[in-house]
């Protein structure tokens, strides 16, 4: 199966090699996570939304400056069809195996919202 490559994540807006050291192994650490959780899921999906400079992230949601995806600690993987969504509701133990989180699934129309460290409420599916 065809897994989300650094190069996808980064999205062409830097290299592996200018980033810190702080982001290659958040980088790391998200895509291990989130490809092995879609391993289980059994279908490839393509990256929406990873890594963001500031100026994305301004140009994206200027309101937001404490982005997961500033940090390489989120990713938005596309979800069209719902299935991901709804296997991961259906499978939230594995969220938790993989000790990660989505943003709230009707909150996010055609992707799902990963990211490696807790949101201020706990929880596996939290209102951003």
């Amino acid at each position: 199966m065809k897994l989300i490559t650094m190069n996808e994540f980064l999205m062409n807006r830097v290299t592996y090699s200018s980033l810190s050291d702080e982001l290659k192994e958040n980088a790391t650490i998200l895509l291990m996570k989130v490809n092995e959780l879609l391993k289980l899921f059994g279908e490839y999906r393509q990256c929406n939304s990873g890594y963001r400079t500031p100026e994305d992230q301004q140009r994206i949601n200027p309101k937001s400056t404490t982005s997961k995806h500033l940090t390489c600690q989120a990713i938005d993987i596309a979800d069209k069809d719902k299935k991901l969504a709804n296997w991961c509701h259906k499978n939230e133990y594995l969220l938790a195996k993989y000790e990660l989180y989505c943003e709230d699934t009707n909150s996010t129309s055609t992707w799902v919202h990963f990211q490696i460290v807790p949101p201020k409420s706990g929880k596996r599916f939290f209102i951003p």
